[in-house]
């Protein structure tokens, strides 16, 4: 059988807690799993949908909680195709389908009730609902029973198997898959059980001969999650670029670090290099890599949980209290670097993309090839193109004037520099060196000299250097199921610094170009709105239904599709000397557009750089006003047009202004008379 899964279930007690979502996440990023099943979450309703949604999970079918009590949820990755085929409020079945026909299983997901007359009729409704003996079965959960004595350790009582459920695994042959780590799943006190299990028939088994069940560390819970995979688990994959992690900056010994190792003697990339170098160590030896640090905990809790298995020891007792409370700090000191995976979408990219069509057509699961083939998707649409650039005439801008032209060309000056710096998103995604605004914002007084001193430096003629014109290209699915390449959006991780000598110029541009670009367009421009656009456009559809000779009329949508990604940087340049913009400005943005390398972060690490040939950087501060202005070739097109009749626009009034076009940024609507 071709399924590949890892099935992750928890009796969580819970899950409308912060603490919850917090847990659930270092499970969901240390295990990844594929199908994941909560019982007992004590939360119903729109709440429970809410909670849901922030799981990570393309579906999900729920049977709802009574109180505070039973409930079982079931999430699932998109392209694992499943089928509900039974609900209880003790168990859910569900049909995991496989690549062909006749392939796939059955799961069951079981919350035996803790009430023993419900849960009596746990083994004989379960008993009935099961499929036919010869179909693969797969029943995992929590029983809330045990089956032999050995399955608790109390020094109050001794454990009784319950006969019922004995019978129910008798009489159904099931087997029990056994079990890596601890002895035990649930524990109150002195008392450990083993209530949670997976068990499956012979011909599950025959189909998977190889699964592996662990018990992982028990955090939030009594009940430590059991984790099943159809193979053995594998390491993950390597090669991630550094990040740096905003939780350093919170340590006592952080600043003297920064005072102590950073140097910046003309080369930005060498201060960066050899500042990560020594942050790295800093980490290994002092802070502790928050990764690392959490494992060893984890690894330690598991420990002495087994050892709790065999002792009722005191001391081991307050052992595992103070290393769950070291792990909670732990949890809690890594909800900043949370925020950061959230906002660069890091859980996203984690996550892989199954299969994809590639450029033969064929469908294509093996990432070392999907990674090459986006490479060349990417390089061919970043590719050169014809340049094709209007007739130069003077009145197609209103050409800077002088004042303004002085004020754009100004020295960049230091309040300038760190106005634009603070005025970022102090998490957002950072480009390959890995070091957020957060960064140069909390240690401004140590590294704002040089970071001033490399901004002016770029303004009075310095270039680029490469590692920091380096663009990471996430890519962001544009619907649930893509199926190729075209359908992924890419979204441009540059270095804080790049955007920064680039926000710069926006702050700049910003100004001037109310006073310049035409009123059709409503993008990006300061005073105006895009819904001022928008209710003109429905003005006009208004004007022309009313209009006696409405039929006459027409109006036109246009999407530019990828318009960032195939602007011509000819055409940029064209349009910057065209408008006036002065020599200074603009040898910048052309050396900052076209130096640039690109990588894509295939699941989070780095394919081979390649240079592109044309475009501009979606969602970084300088690319809209230079589409903004390209866009205004355009509009002298279609005004010339009305200057010969060939293009007559519309007229909301007689002694209204005539109406051809509005631009929304790389969105337009054309009107005119049809012939």
């Amino acid at each position: 059988m071709n399924l590949n899964l890892s099935i992750f279930s928890w009796n969580c007690q819970g899950c409308a807690s912060n603490k919850f979502l917090r847990v659930f996440r270092e499970y969901n990023l240390e295990y990844k799993p594929d199908i994941v099943c909560l019982l007992e979450p004590r939360v119903s309703g729109h709440k429970a949908s809410s909670i849901i949604d922030k799981l990570g999970f393309d579906r999900s079918h729920r049977i709802e909680s009574a109180g505070f009590s039973e409930g079982i949820w079931v999430g699932w990755k998109e392209y694992i195709p499943i089928n509900i085929i039974h609900n209880h409020p003790q168990f859910m079945i569900l049909r995991i389908q496989g690549t062909n026909l006749n392939d796939g299983f059955f799961l069951v997901v079981v919350y035996g009730s803790p009430d023993r007359n419900r849960r009596k009729l746990l083994w004989e409704n379960l008993t009935n609902a099961l499929p036919q003996a010869s179909l693969p079965w797969l029943i995992l959960g929590d029983f809330n029973a045990i089956l032999s004595p050995q399955d608790k350790k109390s020094d109050r009582s001794i454990g009784k198997r319950c006969k019922l459920y004995g019978t129910f695994v008798d009489n159904c042959n099931l087997q029990d898959l056994g079990y890596i780590g601890p002895s035990y799943t649930w524990q109150r006190g002195n008392t450990f059980e083993r209530l949670d299990r997976a068990l499956a028939n012979d011909a599950w088994i025959s189909a998977f001969p190889h699964p592996r069940v662990h018990h992982l560390p028990r955090i939030k819970s009594d009940h430590r999650p059991i984790f099943l995979k159809t193979t053995p688990m594998l390491n993950a994959q390597r090669g991630r670029p550094f990040r740096f992690i905003a939780g350093w900056t919170k340590h006592a010994n952080f600043k003297d670090l920064v005072s102590s190792k950073w140097r910046y003697s003309g080369n930005m990339v060498d201060s960066l290099s050899e500042f990560t170098s020594h942050v790295k160590e800093w980490n290994r030896y002092t802070y502790g890599h928050i990764g690392t640090r959490k494992k060893q905990l984890l690894k330690s809790l598991g420990s002495i949980q087994k050892a709790m298995d065999h002792s009722n020891s005191r001391r081991l007792a307050n052992l595992e209290m103070e290393v769950r409370d070291e792990l909670e700090t732990v949890l809690n000191h890594e909800e900043l670097l949370w925020r950061q995976k959230a906002r660069c979408d890091w859980l996203q990219l984690g996550t892989g993309i199954p299969t994809l069509r590639i450029n033969n057509g064929e469908w294509c699961s093996e990432q070392d090839i999907l990674r090459d083939e986006a490479v060349k998707f990417f390089k061919v649409l970043y590719g050169e193109n014809p340049n094709i650039i209007p007739n130069t005439t003077s009145d197609i801008f209103t050409r800077i004037k002088d004042q303004d032209s002085d004020f754009l060309n100004k020295p960049v000056l230091r309040e300038e520099i760190k106005k634009a710096l603070f005025d970022m998103a102090p998490l957002k995604a950072p480009g390959s060196d890995g070091f957020h605004a957060f960064f140069f914002q909390s240690q401004w007084d140590l590294v704002g000299g040089a970071v001033c001193e490399w901004v002016q430096g770029i303004f009075d003629g310095n270039k680029f250097e490469e590692e920091l014109n380096n663009t990471l290209i996430v890519l962001i699915p544009k619907k649930k199921s893509p199926e190729d390449f075209s359908q992924f959006r890419p979204i441009n991780l540059c270095s804080v610094l790049y955007k920064l000598v680039m926000k710069v110029i926006a702050n700049r541009l910003k100004v001037v170009f109310l006073k310049y670009i035409s009123p059709e367009q409503a993008g990006f421009i300061a005073g105006r709105n895009i819904s001022d656009n928008i209710i003109i456009a429905q003005e006009v559809i208004h004007s022309m239904r009313s209009k006696k000779g409405g039929k006459k009329w027409m109006a036109i949508k246009l999407d530019l599709e990828k318009a960032y990604v195939r602007v011509s940087w000819k055409f940029i340049e064209m349009s910057l000397i065209t408008a006036g913009i002065p020599e200074k400005i603009r040898k910048v943005i052309i050396n900052a557009i076209s130096s640039s390398t690109m990588q894509i972060l295939w699941n989070g690490v780095p394919s081979r750089p390649f240079k592109p040939a044309r475009g501009i950087r979606q969602g970084y501060p300088l690319s809209p006003y230079l589409f903004v202005l390209c866009m205004e070739w355009l509009g002298y097109l279609i005004k010339s047009e009305m200057k010969t009749g060939k293009w007559q626009p519309i007229r909301l009034s007689r002694s209204g202004p005539a109406l051809s076009h509005l631009f929304f940024v790389d969105d337009l609507v054309i009107s005119a008379r049809r012939k």
